[in-house]
This record gives C-alpha cells, structure tokens and sequence, in this order.
C-alpha cells in the first residue's frame, strides 16, 4: 500500500470528531504517510487501521488546514486533515416568514431541544 511509508513519509495530523473520534479513540492524531497521499487515500487506510469506522459513513467533506478541499487533495509535510462527518438533528422544521429583525430569542426558543447537542 502506498499511502504508509515510515522512512520516508509525510507526517499529518488527522483531526476527528463525533462518531470518527469515538472510532479512532482520539480527537487528533499523527501519520506518517506517502508523499503525495490524498484526504480520501488516508480515509481508506484510517478504516483499514480502524474497524469501527468502516461501519460509518464515509466524511462528507475534508478540510486541510482549515479550509475545504476535494478528496482528491494531495497531503503535504504537517498538514492538519480533518473528516468532517454527516450530521443530523432535527425532526421538526420550523419556518417563518418576517418583514422585519428576526428576534434571536425567539428563535432559539422554538429550536430548544434537551437532547439537543448543537
């Protein structure tokens, strides 16, 4: 495989959140791989290394150094990848039309949820 190469590699940074940090057991953590190596080669040897995320869904978008890039995004010496998972919430939709200033508290009342976690 060619995205894993100690002696000769790129050191990443991988950060992770929600069920790909529960996955990984670890918010951030470091590879070493192949110059050249893309964010979706790294998702590939992340679920290879890591059964549990091959039972998620694949990221619906990298970033690389704060910034969104296509999974074709080649990595480069102390780039920082983060996988951004789906989301979900909400089963209610709440919409209203306003001619005027859209009161905050209001809003935030109607989306106020106690298993909410955003």
């Amino acid at each position: 495989m060619r995205l894993l190469c100690y002696n000769a590699g790129v050191n990443i940074t991988v950060r992770a959140f929600a069920s790909y940090r529960e996955a990984l057991g670890a918010a951030r953590l470091t590879l070493a791989v192949a110059p050249g190596a893309t964010a979706r080669e790294v998702w590939d040897l992340l679920r290879g290394r890591y059964p549990a995320l091959d039972r998620l869904p694949a990221p619906v978008a990298f970033a690389v150094n704060d910034a969104y890039v296509p999974g074709e995004t080649a990595l480069r010496e102390r780039d920082e990848l983060v996988l951004i998972p789906p989301v979900s919430g909400g089963a209610d939709a709440h919409v209203r039309l306003a001619d005027g200033p859209i009161d905050l508290t209001d809003v935030v009342e109607r989306v106020r949820h106690p298993q909410a976690g955003a």
